[in-house]
């Protein structure tokens, strides 16, 4: 009996210790409703354990402490909010602390619709994705049937925003700009609401044909083609030939275009539109946004065994300068554009002059 008194004695200090506690309400800055599910934590400065708990439906947590000075944070990222402290030190002793409120900021936020031009029907599984200029992020959401899509958590930038809809109809850039260097920036803060920032996405042009062998016309599956324009050096859409030989690129604003027909085999000779050996010999193709252009057919043609035993430079040379040119790299990340840099071809950022977006509502 007297042992168990003793273990009582040795217990009841410790559970006295933790009776104190901090508890508070959560609501958003802009309309003060309660936020549910934002994770608040308390932790002092000398290393014992401080503790942790998540809002309710009404934006209120309590959290239990034992005595001790604490410093209390509002964790808002996962809710796309700027994380938050409280402003001071709250002190605890065995007694309830309460008050320790926040009003918390969102992040930016972008939302618009995506329709079909024409028919103004809006479009649904479009990739909508912002790109910031200074913080590098990228935020992507899809529009729903209604043709919506909302980005949030975004952090005080200037992006530009890109539509990305399935290959029968064209990519767009906010401000219905065909390309990332035509389009306005789009300045975000702490607590915006940009709306209205819509598409009206047009059908793209579309470019089948048939890849063969020259010598028994047999299909050639396994062939990379790919439609240069020639007026946007960094703008091309590519396709693979099919086990039957057909191909088909879809994706292409109106323009013109080099198609170019690349085997991956040293066993087959590379060949441009129309069954020309050389990039500057090719038949330019012009193409309409909205059709499709049948019959850009190739022939491809066994590469031609060496006609000497030997290496000779000066043959090989001159072989090399006769050469269809290579676009290298063949591909540009979205924002840069081919460069010839220090005699080499290179992806360079385009430049961009700084305008601020303006047909967008700025709201609270």
């Amino acid at each position: 009996m007297f042992s168990l008194a003793l273990c009582l004695c040795a217990v009841l200090p410790a559970v006295a210790a933790a009776a104190g506690s901090i508890s508070g309400t959560v609501v958003a800055a802009a309309t003060k409703a309660p936020i549910e599910g934002l994770e608040v934590c308390a932790n002092p400065e000398d290393g014992q354990l401080g503790g942790c708990a998540t809002t309710d439906a009404d934006g209120e947590y309590t959290i239990a402490l034992n005595p001790n000075d604490y410093t209390v944070k509002f964790d808002g990222e996962p809710l796309d909010y700027k994380t938050s402290w409280y402003d001071q030190k709250v002190l605890v002793g065995t007694d309830p602390v309460t008050g320790v409120d926040a009003e918390m900021v969102a992040y930016g936020r972008i939302e618009g619709v995506a329709l079909e031009a024409g028919s103004e029907d809006p479009v649904e599984d479009v990739r909508v994705c912002v790109w910031g200029e200074v913080t590098v992020q990228v935020h992507c959401d899809w529009t729903d049937a209604s043709g919506a899509y909302a980005i949030t958590g975004l952090r005080p930038d200037e992006y530009v925003l890109e539509f990305l809809p399935e290959e029968r109809l064209l990519p767009q850039f906010n401000d219905h700009q065909e390309r990332y260097s035509e389009a306005d920036l789009i300045s975000v803060d702490l607590g915006d609401v940009l709306t209205g920032v819509d598409a009206d996405l047009l059908p793209s042009a579309r470019v089948e044909g048939t890849v063969r062998r020259a010598d028994d016309q047999q299909p050639l599956p396994g062939v990379e083609i790919c439609a240069w324009s020639t007026e946007q050096e960094e703008e091309l859409r590519c396709a693979f030939a099919e086990p039957d030989g057909s191909y088909a690129i879809q994706g292409l604003y109106s323009g013109e275009y080099v198609v170019e027909f690349w085997p991956f085999s040293a066993k087959w000779t590379a060949q441009f539109w129309d069954h020309a050996a050389r990039w500057d010999e090719a038949e330019p193709l012009w193409l309409t946004a909205g059709t499709t252009t049948t019959g850009i057919d190739a022939d491809i043609a066994p590469e031609p065994l060496p006609l000497l035993l030997t290496p000779n430079p000066l043959v090989r040379s001159a072989a090399q300068s006769s050469s269809p040119p290579k676009p290298t790299p063949r591909r540009c990340r979205k924002g840069f554009q081919k460069k010839r840099v220090n005699g080499k071809v290179r992806c360079v950022r385009k430049a961009k002059p700084k305008r601020r977006h303006s047909s967008s509502t700025r709201g609270s």
